[in-house]
């Protein structure tokens, strides 16, 4: 894409990070407003009602009405600047109105995942105070009623918004107004829209309510973020990817998480791009292949995944596909070695090399719709193999780092320029934001130059909600924040991730031991759905797992190993059990990654899957809560050395 299609230009580097100068918007509300009056009648929003439903679009004009009602709406029942609107819904159209138009007022938007334990939205619901509810259903209304109660007080005041349009009466306990969303927006059509006047203009004032995932085990904290907070982040970075009118993503990514709010809506929304809407990411691939989207933000595991079904295709080819996908793989390996570039997509040259390249890593990119011009990993560890097998298919694929706390963003590949990405790194810390290195934090005489990653900026969030006993534990005296991630700066600058403090322990021999990174590669398993390492103060580490099963069971009966009965049967057959930790000390645990006293000693397998909703063991962003895992295999542990 050429350079004169970006439709906003590159920050100065230098410039005052302090707040908003020139143009830029003060808030997220003033942010969209401009994205309206630029795009028009252009796609914004793209969603389905239904899976089998064919899909809609919303232009931005359309947008801004909505907005203009829903703050009308919002202002007619009471919200009023530091009130919060909270969220209880899956990405949806309603969930982007909702958020821009509680900052129109000064209100706060926070939102919860529909598919966490409903003690977990009462814990959030206490915390936040909200005025005013919107869920996505009547089913998520009446399993929040369960936790709720029947006292009015205990209820937001200004009630309950239910979004999907059923004709279900809904049974709200007395005195607590509920209402639809359709019927939301026709009132406020019909009310005088907020005057620019009156509309909240203050960069520094509260915006949005993130709520940490507690991998800890501890209940999740309310991350305060400003407006100036979030829009330092996309600001560093405009210009620095080539996104613009015209480019369509396809958004998978929770809203209700820091990374995809900022990214797949924000950042997104204010350059012009049409934001289709994927409701459910295994979908994803049928859904790419429709929207053809030209960029795309994911986690880890998404990718982990690509990596899996994609390279174990390409294993399976026989006869004379065999020998293109042996061609197309040395190819691809030997022009990204002679580049010398990082992640960098670097496209095939000569006409029998474009056309083995277009037979084999066409179809690939064809999974992704085949117009993707660069990929966005962050919200964990991504596995530099993985990184390097989708280089190997003519994408980039830039991994980012950063953390709720930090609006999300703090350093990432790709926004310096082609050729300026380093693997192995998280890139160099975006404009207006500083990072160093606390070594005092991490006493490890091998790796005398890693420490905890400390961070400064615009971009520093304003404190816990309602906790300032948190606040200061996550503060240095001089107003860094304390990331709890272990890293090191290399002499060109870049961030290297290697591990976390909670995460990072010693074995009895006194050896450090940086679990994170070393899980990362337990991904590439094709035997592995969900894996952890522990051994904290013992003489080995070990492994708990959740297997896949079909891939478990084909895998012993070509190892001649009985592979009947449950799955709960087979992780408590000691036989299964060696055959899974064979695997993994043989093929997955290598070095250089993982070093000898890394490799685990022994292998728990665990039959039931870790989820949010379940069973609670892992977070609604899908990271494992690994206090709750260990202490679910307590009995087992305790017998290890």
């Amino acid at each position: 894409m050429s350079g004169d299609r970006l439709v906003y230009k590159r920050s100065e580097a230098d410039r005052d990070w302090s707040g908003p100068i020139k143009d830029d918007p003060k808030t997220l509300d003033e942010m969209i407003r401009i994205a309206v009056d630029r795009y028009g009648d252009r796609p914004a929003l793209g969603f389905r009602t239904g899976q089998e439903m064919p899909p809609v679009n919303i232009s931005f004009n359309e947008l801004g009405g909505m907005i203009d009602a829903a703050a009308a709406s919002f202002s007619d029942m009471g919200i009023e600047a530091g009130d919060r609107i909270m969220m209880i819904l899956d990405n949806c159209p309603q969930w982007a109105v909702s958020a821009y138009a509680s900052n129109r007022l000064g209100a706060v938007h926070t939102a919860t995942y529909t598919h966490v334990l409903p003690e977990d939205w009462l814990h959030i619901i206490s915390e936040a105070e909200p005025k005013l509810l919107l869920v996505s259903d009547l089913d998520v209304f009446e399993r929040v009623s369960e936790v709720m109660g029947t006292n009015p007080k205990a209820w937001p005041s200004a009630g309950v918004v239910i979004i999907d349009d059923e004709e279900a009466s809904p049974k709200a306990p007395t005195g607590i107004k509920v209402q639809a969303w359709r019927d939301l927006i026709i009132h406020g059509r019909k009310l005088d829209p907020i005057s620019k006047s009156n509309m909240a203009n203050d960069p520094n004032a509260l915006a949005s309510l993130i709520w940490t995932s507690g991998t800890s085990g501890a209940k999740a904290k309310g991350v305060m973020l400003s407006n100036w907070n979030i829009l330092s982040n996309i600001i560093s970075v405009q210009g620095c990817f080539e996104i613009g009118e015209g480019d369509r993503s396809a958004a998978f990514l929770p809203w209700a998480h820091s990374f995809g709010q900022a990214i797949d809506l924000h950042w997104s929304l204010r350059a012009g791009v049409h934001v289709n809407i994927v409701s459910d990411p295994k979908r994803l691939a049928d859904e790419a292949m429709r929207i053809k989207p030209t960029y795309i933000c994911a986690v880890p595991r998404i990718w982990d995944t690509f990596h899996e079904r994609v390279s174990g295709q390409l294993d399976g080819a026989t006869g004379l596909k065999a020998k293109l996908v042996a061609k197309a793989r040395k190819d691809a390996k030997k022009r990204i070695i002679a580049s010398g570039i990082d992640c960098d997509a670097v496209p095939a040259s000569g006409w029998l090399e474009k056309k083995v390249d277009k037979l084999v890593w066409g179809k690939v990119r064809a999974r992704f719709g085949g117009k993707i011009r660069f990929c966005i990993s962050g919200a964990a560890a991504l596995n530099p193999d993985v990184a390097a097998f989708v280089q190997q298919a003519s994408l980039a694929c830039y991994e980012g780092y950063g953390a709720s706390e930090l609006s999300p963003m703090v350093a990432a590949n790709g926004w310096m320029g082609p050729g300026g990405s380093k693997l192995r790194t998280v890139g160099k810390p975006i404009p207006g934001v500083e990072v160093r290195i606390a070594t005092e934090e991490y006493d490890d005489d091998e790796n005398p130059d890693q420490g905890e990653i400390q961070v400064c900026g615009p971009n520093v969030f304003q404190g816990y909600w309602r906790d300032e006993e948190r606040t200061a534990e996550v503060m240095t005296e001089d107003g860094w924040y304390r990331t709890g991630d272990v890293g090191r700066l290399t002499e060109e600058g870049y961030l290297a991730i290697t591990g976390r403090l909670k995460n990072t322990w010693k074995l009895a021999n006194g050896k450090f031991v940086a679990a994170g990174v070393l899980e990362a590669t337990l991904s590439t398993s094709p035997l592995i759905e969900q894996a952890i390492l522990g051994g904290r103060d013992r003489t080995r580490t070990f492994v708990v797992v959740v297997p896949k099963e079909d891939e478990l069971k084909s895998s012993l009966v070509k190892s001649g190993i009985n592979s009947s009965g449950s799955l709960a049967e087979l992780c408590r057959n000691e036989e299964v059990q060696n055959h899974v930790l064979e695997h993994l000390r043989n093929d997955i645990c290598l070095e250089p990654v993982w070093k000898a006293y890394e490799k685990p000693a022994t292998v728990i397998l665990d039959h039931e899957a870790w989820d949010p909703s379940t069973n609670g063991l892992m977070t609604p962003t899908l990271k494992p809560r690994i206090p709750k895992i260990l202490a679910k295999h307590a009995d087992r542990i305790d017998t290890l050395e």
